[in-house]
């Protein structure tokens, strides 16, 4: 059974990686962290874009 993702504002994406909420939004745009935009509002999957952010990374301290 899969879980209901827990969709979370900028402010605490940006709390997680703690970086300005300008850069949050800034990447979102890029198509750098998985997001989605309801209007004017950004939203996203916690467990998304931490799992993407550990992927992408990982590779960088495998060696």
């Amino acid at each position: 059974m899969e879980t209901t993702p827990k969709y979370v504002q900028v402010q605490r994406i940006a709390e997680l990686l703690q970086i300005p909420e300008s850069s949050i939004r800034r990447l979102a745009r890029e198509h750098k962290i998985p997001a989605v935009k309801l209007g004017n509002l950004w939203r996203f999957d916690e467990a998304k874009v931490l799992k993407y952010l550990e992927k992408k990374y990982s590779n960088d301290y495998s060696d």
